[in-house]
């Protein structure tokens, strides 16, 4: 049975019917032996009241005997005068025969009959002045019984006879035929033998039936005759007697008066007839408590299934990740565990909109940042690409500084031999003078081209190291943006913690949502490893930026410096110019003069070698700014890359979370 409105049916009938059978068995065993309990003190009271009626009604007739012998005639113990007055009451007294009995034991009747009684016949007992005298007897030739009963005759206290009347016998039975225990009870008399004496079956009477005595021609008369000596032992009380499938109870009593015991007997069948009618009323019951305890669980199945059916309902469509409906109000203002659990999924309802929300905008908030970080490296690496050409002019122009350097170190050697010249052709000096004011022109020209090419060089240095800050700048930029994206990719991780927590708590309900969430949070941290990958390209990128910084605040301090001693130089050709022009003046101080153009020439040699060490240095600064700018737009490259992956990631994850309907 998979619903639970059945299960509760099944179990609720289950319950029902083993509570009213139990009910109903223990009531019928109580029933019944209250029921046996009840009959057995009604026996016993029956054979109480039916003892004492028999007692009374034998006194009865002791009493119209008791009356005779009070009469003289009776006294007189003279059969003559006796007989007329015996025969009178004959009719009156419903005896039989009335007879007077002499101290032998002889009986007289008054229809002229003699009867000898035994020795140990109880009607003898009259003769000794007792008043329970009386026989029942049983003629076998006759097959009639007889009761006897006898009064003594007393005169002046002493016993000169006794009064005998002879009833018959079946009198004593008809006293039993109206005394029973319902329809199929009996009731019988035994004598101290256990002879049955009186009964509605008087064929037990007349044959004198006595199971103790029979029991020894018919062995299957054992279980009843035991039965007849305890109720002889006892004489009064209940017993219990089975005879094959019938069992009946046996109440006795001993009648007063007499040595004869009253037994009234009721079948267990009959004091238990009410039994089955409880047990078809029990049964009844049963099927009517059974049928209302069964719409009663069905309306407390209904009361109790149909809210977890629609919870189901509910988280069923939680797990198609659909939360656009909520819990139905009546279910959630309810006080037991139902209420419990439609309040959980609300608010399990509740919080998957607020995160699906937060996490939507979160990866739109990632969405854009790796929009922003993309546009920036785009940015970066046109920057970088400007740089490089930059970087390139100046290395051409070193370059040229170079050769420029080489060829005044060179025109510095033919100074250094005109000088030489002049000194050993004082002659020529004119010549030479003009040999010298030309190369000086020369020079300077040469000297202001390399100013110029200076100044051009300080300028792209300048326009590279404004560049190089705004790379640094536009790293720092992206540091922010990659710290902006790993406080985003915290946050969903935490959100996804969060989610997975309360589908934990939902147990099987949230299990589908769990899976959804360990989603996210595996996005979450893809977005915080290529935050950390962007963090550290950006933190190589600003190293990087950083030394460039450095090499080109050291390529300007150069640049200046070879500013200075172009300048420097320039000045130098102009007082060769100068002192040229006054060569044909100076002639006599020619010798003074070339040895300080010897000097000068010395001087010029180690400016042109510096210049030249400037040069090659500018030239291995501007390699070492090409490489780093190769690294650092390899760098950036790598930053697109990672920003495309995030980029691709927050859209996945706004698929994901899409596919909530809110």
């Amino acid at each position: 049975m998979k619903s639970i409105k059945l299960k509760l049916i099944f179990n609720f009938s289950i319950l029902i019917v083993l509570s009213t059978v139990t009910i109903g068995v223990a009531a019928t065993v109580i029933a019944s032996n209250s029921l046996t309990k009840e009959a057995k003190s009604a026996l016993t009271t029956m054979a109480n009241q039916g003892a004492t009626v028999t007692e009374s009604r034998m006194n009865t007739q002791k009493r119209t005997l008791e009356t005779l012998v009070q009469l003289e005639e009776i006294q007189s113990m003279d059969m003559e005068i006796q007989k007329p007055i015996l025969q009178n009451q004959l009719e009156a007294s419903g005896f039989t025969d009335i007879g007077v009995m002499n101290m032998n034991g002889k009986v007289f009747y008054s229809n002229g009959l003699m009867l000898q009684l035994s020795e140990n016949d109880p009607a003898r007992k009259a003769l000794e002045g007792k008043e329970d005298a009386f026989n029942f007897a049983f003629n076998e030739q006759s097959r009639k019984v007889d009761l006897m009963y006898a009064a003594p005759i007393l005169k002046d206290g002493k016993v000169l006879g006794a009064l005998v009347g002879r009833r018959d016998g079946n009198s004593l039975s008809e006293i039993t035929d109206d005394m029973g225990y319902g329809k199929k009870g009996t009731t019988f008399i035994i004598n101290s033998s256990g002879t049955v004496i009186a009964s509605r079956d008087r064929e037990l009477v007349l044959s004198q039936y006595n199971p103790i005595k029979g029991v020894e021609k018919d062995p299957g008369l054992t279980s009843e005759a035991n039965l007849y000596k305890k109720i002889l032992e006892q004489k009064s009380g209940i017993l219990e007697f089975s005879s094959g499938k019938v069992r009946e109870f046996f109440g006795f009593t001993p009648i007063p008066g007499t040595e004869w015991i009253i037994i009234f007997t009721a079948s267990e069948d009959e004091v238990l007839a009410s039994i089955p009618v409880l047990r078809n009323t029990s049964i009844s019951i049963v099927a009517i408590i059974l049928l209302i305890s069964v719409i009663l669980a069905y309306i407390i199945g209904n009361s109790i299934a149909n809210p977890i059916v629609k919870a189901v309902k509910h988280v069923k469509e939680m797990a198609d990740l659909d939360i656009t409906r909520d819990i139905h109000k009546n279910q959630l203002k309810r006080k037991d565990e139902i209420g419990d659990l439609s309040r959980a999924l609300q608010n399990i309802i509740d919080n998957l909109r607020m995160i699906i929300k937060e996490v939507r905008e979160s990866s739109e908030q990632v969405a854009a940042a790796s929009e922003e970080l993309t546009a920036t490296s785009e940015q970066s690496s046109t920057a970088v690409e400007e740089v490089t050409k930059t970087v390139a002019e100046i290395a051409n122009g070193a370059m040229e500084q170079a050769l420029n350097t080489e060829e005044g170190a060179k025109k510095a050697d033919l100074l250094g031999e005109s000088i030489h010249s002049n000194l050993t052709y004082v002659n020529e000096l004119n010549q030479a003078s003009d040999q010298v004011s030309h190369a000086v022109s020369e020079g300077l020209e040469e000297i202001e081209n390399l100013f110029r090419k200076t100044e051009e060089n300080n300028k792209a240095n300048k326009q590279i190291y404004d560049v190089i800050l705004k790379t640094n700048d536009s790293s720092l930029k992206i540091g922010e943006a990659s710290d902006v994206i790993n406080s985003i990719a915290e946050q969903t991780n935490l959100l996804s913690l969060n989610a997975a927590i309360e589908a934990a708590r939902a147990g099987d309900a949230g299990k589908g949502f769990a899976v959804v969430a360990e989603e996210i949070r595996k996005l979450a941290e893809q977005s915080a490893t290529s935050s950390k990958i962007i963090g550290e390209m950006v933190a190589e990128l600003c190293g990087n930026s950083e030394n460039a910084v450095q090499t080109m605040e050291r390529v300007s301090v150069l640049v200046n410096e070879q500013t200075q001693s172009v300048i420097h130089s320039k000045d130098k050709y102009m007082l060769i110019d100068e002192a040229s022009g006054k060569v044909s003046e100076t002639a006599d101080r020619l010798s003074v003069s070339g040895e300080e153009m010897d000097k000068m020439k010395n001087e010029i040699l180690f400016t042109m070698q510096n210049l030249t060490a400037i040069a090659q240095a500018n030239s291995a600064s501007t390699e070492e700014t090409s490489a780093a700018m190769e690294e650092q737009a390899a760098s950036i490259e790598e930053i697109a890359d990672a920003s495309d992956g995030l980029a691709g990631l927050a859209q996945n994850l706004y698929t994901v979370i899409s596919r909530f309907k809110i």
